[in-house]
Order: structure tokens, then C-alpha cells, then sequence
């Protein structure tokens, strides 16, 4: 929290003058100090809710500028000085003595002696026509000072014609849209187009996501020429897609105003910048202006080990069921990442048998490089016994919300070794579809782990007779959902194999409908109407599915309902089920059916009378949570209920769908979970069965 608000505190811009001879940007004079005022405030606060009291503090210091170095063939060419002085820190909006944390405190009893110090220590910018050209400070202070002195260095650049410019500051590389009038120049910083170093992660899934709004404007009041007030406002609003009451708006203020001017040093004399910074301290160096990431370390917190002791009981298998558990396995994760290598190996072999597979979920789930090594070395892929081990190690990488090269290269070499279990080999590979999917979602679909896993999964179907193995690298690609892979599954989607087919089927319903042309179409089409070969009834049936939830046409829908009545009994009644299923939900398809039906021809009681074996067929179940704080309605395909109302925020979908054989065998089940937010879609899980024989 502490790095997010000095961020907010460093990033917003707030100095800009106008000078005459035509200037790029405020030109210092020489022999002369410049005396700002400097008010800066920090507020968190819910969105919802009053706004009488938010949480945040107040920052109050004096700024002196000064010119150190101009280069004489050009005036917009100089080094400049700043210093910060007097800095006084207090709640930003007035409480009572007994709920103000500040009262009583100094500004070196809250940052230290050693980091006052620093801050108030002189650091130099070099302008270049209002453009930051460096950033001189020093290796040796704290990065949270460095970027409290970037933040400052970044409100002297300003340009002060209107138009946009690419600027680099403590923001990142960001677009910037300048409107100057004649006493007032407006700066708009486009926050969405900043780059800088990734500083956290986040998942591409815009359900389980978080939205943000950001805005950054800086107002300059001028007078004679020259700066006379700037007042900058920064705000960034934050909310959980899937939970928008748990939002949060970050706001940062900042004034600053020039007091007086008066007398002030010389400049230095020098041909270059580097050289005169050397004269002013040869410690200075050129740091950069963007910001650094500061990494923060948890006083007082345990040792690894000694907080495992202290929540070992909790996650026996006993315990896995009561509120504490999973407290304490998050509070486990957070621990393990600020751990080493030796710490988590001493972990791993002193716990139980009974807790050992959920330490390892916890491990793998911290994703960190040490984490990572230390799986790796206490895991013998080789040996069959500790398949339950290995398993939950896998399982943990495909959930993992960031993975990295590391991880996925890691079960690139475990396929390349030795495994002692069929079962487990499988899981490898099929797990790296999974990596690959998340990789490419975050653009690194070109790097060398990731083309190395692509090459192997999609050459493997043709690479093996195996029926076990070919399955196993359809699913990977299942998982990976490579446009590259649609072929092989259009392929595939006619095969003999009962298996291969509906893998394929299945596979292609994930697929956004754009990328589905004509001839996957027409595959699909085939295997549901029998064109070439007969097929199993659950195989027509994941066929059917593909046809109904990727955008059909007119004609394909009326041949799928003029296909009803023609059908065995149960498929008459799964199909007849899916289609009152989508008219109830309004589903994408919705519209195009209600067309079709129009149609008397194709809709008519003789031919949607015929519903099969009821006692021997379950029909499928929807059920909606209206609410994610889990208020769920329960509709059957028989009842008369109205559609589920959804939620503000999330609607989540789950549907059963089961076929048996006339003489009441289960020949398919498929359960299928979706989760719905703001127009975005997402297929949690999907669980298909089929008895093939």
C-alpha cells in the first residue's frame, strides 16, 4: 500500500511556466532561487458510501530550483537544481487528537533519520526544449526516496505549446496532451498509454479481473511570463468485476506554488552535463526518471519454518473443511514467497504425510523462482509411488495465474526424461496446454519454451498410433487453444474413435465463433446428420452443441430441427432439451431458433411430441446464482420458472447435461460452468463423460 501511494504521490504533474523568445519549456535565470510552496495529499477511499472522512495524509515541504548549467549555443539546454526542505507530514483531512495516528509525530519520526536526510539531500534534472534528459541522484539512498525525487523532477517537464507529445517521467513512457491558452496551460497525461517495467500480474479473464479508471490532470495558472500556481489531480478508481462493491479510489492532490524568488549560486562552468555534474558531486549518477520498484520487507515476520510449525495443524486433512484453512494456507503462500530455496526444501520434508500434498499446492502456488527449484529437486518423477505428489504439483501449475518460461520449460525437460507413471506423463503434456494458453494470452506466444511446446503438441496426434497418446495431445491442445489447432480438430472430429471425436467437438465449442469457418461448419454439420458415417449418439451430440454456440445459420438450424422426430427416443429428448434450454436463457441462438420455428414445417407437435423414455433420461438442469454471494434458483427443464434474474455484477451458469441408451446406460454426461460480468464470458470448467461401449 505504502508503494502504490508514494507512486500516486510521485506521478502526477504540476509545474509549467511560459516564458517570452518563443521557449520549449521554463527557462530558470541565472544568479536566481526559486522558492516554491508544496502541498501534496494522498486519499483512499471506498466508491461507495460517504465521502466525509477518507483515509490519507498530508505532505507539506519547500522547494528551492535553482540553474546549475545552461549550454550556451541553446537556452532551452540547462541543469537544473532541486532541494526539498521543512517537510512536515499530517492527516490530509482534520480528525480529533485521539483518531489521529500523526498527532504528535515529526517527519523524522516517520521516515527516519537516515531517509529525512536523503530526501532533503540537493539531486539534479537535466531539461532538454522541457524534456527530461536525465535524472542525477544517488545508488545509495532508499528507492522510495529516489522515486519521491523522480515524482518532483517530473513536475518541471512541460511543454508549453498545445498538442501531444511522448514523454518520459515517473508515470513510464506516456502519451501527453498539452492545451495552452493565454494565462493557463492544461496538461492531460493519458494513463492508459503508459509503458513501464511490469511491477505486478494480472489475468486476461475480464470476469475474474479487476476494471480500472485512471486520470491525470494538471492545471498551470501564469502571470508575467511565469509560473504562478499549478494544482494537479490524479485519480485511480479500482473495483473486482466479479465483486464491484469491493472497489476502492485512490486520489492524489498536489499545489504548488511559487512563493518568491530571490537571490540565488552561479552557474557552473563546464562544456557538458556530465562533466558538471562530476564538479557539483562526483557521487551523483544518472538513475533514470521512471520509477523503480521498491520491494518491501516485512518486519517482524517469522521465518518460513517457524510460521509453517505455527499452521501445520491447521491444514491436516481433518482441518481442510473448518474457515481457518484456507486463511492459512494463504497465509502460508505469502510466506513461501518471501522465502529462499533451502527454507522451502526444509519445509517440504519435515511435514506429515497427511499434510505433505497440500504444502505442495501451496509451493507451486506462490510462483516464484525458488519456489519452482525447490519442486523440482524434491520430486522424483521417476519413481511410480509418488504419483499423488507429482499430480498435485501439476494440477497447482495449470491453475497458476501467472505462470512464466521457467515453468513451462520445467515440464518440457520432466516430458524429455524419465517418468515412471503413464498417468502422470500424460498430465504433463496436457498441462503445458494449459501454460501455453496463459502465455500467449499475455504475449508470449513467440518465445523459445513456448514455440518448443506448441511444435510438440501439435505434431503429436500424427506423431503416434497410441489411441491413449493421440488423446493425450488432443487435449493438451484442447487446453492450449491454438488457433493453429483448429484443423487438427476439425480433423479429428470425424474419426472413428468415438474418443478422438468428441475431444475435438468439445474442443471447438471453445472457440469465439470468428474463428470457426465454413469448412469447420460444414464438418460439424456432417458428423450430427450421419453424412459419412455412423456415430454415436453422444458424439452427435457434442456435435450438436458446436452447431447450436457458434453463431448458426437459418438453414443449419432447420435442418437440426427437422432432424428431430428422426432421432432414437433419448436423443429426440436431449435434443428437444437443449433447444427449450436456449429459448428459456436466451441464449446467442435464441433468435435465429425462434425464426426456424416460425416455420410449421419444422416445428409442429408431431415432431416435438416424441420425447423418448423419461424414466430413463435426465434432461438438463440449469442452475443460475443471481448473486456471487452464492443466492442460487434451481430450474429444471420441465418447470414453468422464469428466467434467472442476473446480478449487477456476475451471473454463473451451470449446466448438466445427461444422455442415456434406450436400456438406461449412461452413454454422456457433460457439465459445463460459466461465469457472465459486463458482457464478458467465462468457461470456468468442463467435465465431459462418455461410455464408449
Amino acid at each position: 500500500m505504502l508503494t502504490l501511494v508514494l507512486l500516486l504521490l510521485s506521478s502526477a504533474s504540476c509545474f509549467s511556466a511560459s516564458v517570452k523568445d518563443g521557449a520549449a519549456g521554463p527557462r530558470l535565470n541565472n544568479k536566481q532561487l526559486y522558492k516554491f510552496s508544496y502541498i501534496s495529499e494522498v486519499l483512499l477511499d471506498s466508491t461507495r458510501g460517504p465521502k466525509e472522512n477518507p483515509a490519507g495524509y498530508k505532505i507539506s515541504s519547500q522547494v528551492d530550483a535553482n540553474l546549475v548549467w545552461r549550454d550556451p549555443s541553446s537556452k532551452d539546454d540547462q541543469l537544473i537544481q532541486l532541494a526539498v526542505s521543512n517537510v512536515k507530514l499530517e492527516p490530509a483531512t482534520p480528525r480529533p487528537e485521539k483518531s489521529n495516528i500523526l498527532h504528535g509525530a515529526t517527519a523524522e519520526s516517520l521516515l527516519g533519520k537516515t531517509s529525512l536526510a536523503a530526501l532533503t539531500k540537493p539531486f539534479l534534472l537535466h531539461l532538454r526544449n522541457g524534456k527530461a534528459k536525465a535524472f542525477y541522484s544517488y545508488w545509495s539512498e532508499p528507492a522510495t526516496i529516489r522515486n519521491l525525487k523522480r515524482g518532483l523532477a517530473s513536475l518541471f517537464q512541460v511543454q508549453l505549446k498545445s498538442g501531444k507529445v511522448v514523454e518520459n517521467d515517473v508515470s513510464g513512457r506516456c502519451t501527453v496532451a498539452y492545451q495552452a491558452e493565454k494565462h493557463r496551460v492544461t496538461r492531460t497525461k493519458l494513463l492508459e498509454t503508459c509503458k513501464t517495467a511490469e511491477t505486478g500480474f494480472t489475468t486476461q479473464s475480464q470476469v475474474l479481473g479487476v476494471s480500472r479508471k485512471s486520470s491525470s490532470v494538471t492545471v498551470f495558472t501564469l502571470e508575467d511570463g511565469f509560473i504562478r500556481s499549478a494544482v494537479a489531480e490524479e485519480t485511480h478508481s479500482l473495483a473486482v468485476n466479479a465483486r464491484r462493491s469491493a472497489a476502492a479510489q485512490v486520489v492524489s492532490r498536489q499545489t504548488l506554488t511559487l512563493v518568491r524568488t530571490e537571490a540565488g549560486p552561479l552557474e557552473v562552468p563546464g562544456k557538458d552535463v556530465s562533466g558538471v555534474v562530476k564538479s557539483v558531486d562526483a557521487k551523483l549518477a544518472a538513475v533514470g526518471i521512471m520509477l523503480e520498484k521498491v520491494k518491501s520487507q516485512c518486519k517482524g515476520c517469522p521465518a518460513l519454518f517457524q510460521h509453517w510449525q505455527t499452521l501445520q495443524k491447521q491444514l491436516e486433512p481433518d482441518q481442510l473443511s473448518s474457515a481457518t484453512a484456507p486463511r492459512s494456507f494463504l497465509a502460508l503462500i505469502q510466506s513461501i514467497r518471501r522465502a529462499s530455496k533451502d527454507e522451502i526444501l526444509k519445509v517440504l520434508k519435515s511435514a506429515s504425510k497427511t499434510s505433505l500434498p497440500q504444502v505442495v499446492d501451496a509451493v507451486t502456488s506462490s510462483q516464484t523462482d525458488a519456489s519452482l527449484d525447490a519442486m523440482l529437486e524434491f520430486l522424483n518423477f521417476t519413481d511410480a509411488k509418488g504419483l499423488v505428489l507429482q499430480e498435485r504439483f501439476l494440477y497447482a501449475c495449470g491453475f497458476a495465474s501467472h505462470p512464466d518460461q521457467r515453468m513451462l520449460q520445467a515440464l518440457l525437460d520432466i516430458s524429455k526424461g524419465k517418468i515412471g507413471s503413464t498417468d502422470i506423463k500424460e498430465s504433463v503434456v496436457i498441462i503445458m496446454g494449459a501454460l501455453v494458453h496463459k502465455l500467449c494470452q499475455k504475449g508470449g506466444c513467440s518465445s523459445p519454451a513456448v514455440m518448443q511446446a506448441k511444435q510438440l503438441i501439435l505434431n503429436g496426434p500424427s506423431s503416434t498410433q497410441v489411441e491413449s497418446e493421440v488423446q493425450m495431445y488432443l487435449l493438451a491442445l484442447k487446453n492450449s487453444m491454438l488457433p493453429e489447432a483448429i484443423p487438427t480438430f476439425t480433423k479429428y472430429a470425424e474419426s472413428e474413435v468415438g474418443a478422438y471425436s468428441t475431444i475435438a467437438l468439445t474442443a471447438l465449442q471453445r472457440y469465439h465463433v470468428s474463428l470457426l469457418t465454413e469448412e469447420v461448419k460444414r464438418t460439424v454439420n456432417r458428423v450430427y446428420h450421419q453424412n459419412r458415417r455412423i456415430y454415436e449418439k453422444n458424439v452427435r451430440a457434442a456435435a450438436a452443441d458446436v452447431i447450436l454456440s457458434s453463431n448458426p445459420s437459418y438453414v443449419e438450424v432447420k435442418n437440426l430441427l427437422l432432424s428431430i422426430g428422426h432421432l432414437p427416443h433419448e436423443m429426440n429428448k436431449y435434443m428437444l432439451s437443449k433447444i427449450q434450454d436456449i429459448l428459456r436463457f436466451q441464449l446467442p441462438a435464441s433468435k435465429m431458433l425462434q425464426k426456424a420455428m416460425k416455420d410449421m414445417i419444422s416445428h409442429n407437435y408431431d415432431r416435438f411430441s416424441n420425447l423418448g423414455h423419461p424414466l430413463r433420461f435426465l434432461d438438463s438442469w440449469h442452475v443460475s446464482n443471481t448473486d456471487i454471494s452464492g443466492v442460487c434458483s434451481c430450474v429444471c427443464a420441465q418447470a414453468e420458472s422464469p428466467v434467472s434474474p442476473e446480478s449487477a455484477d456476475m451471473t454463473s451458469t451451470y449446466s448438466l447435461d445427461i444422455l442415456y441408451s434406450g436400456s438406461g446406460i449412461l452413454r454422456r454426461s457433460n457439465m459445463n460452468i460459466f461465469g457472465a460480468s459486463n458482457g464478458a464470458t467465462l468457461h470456468g470448467l468442463q467435465v465431459t463423460r462418455m461410455d464408449y461401449r
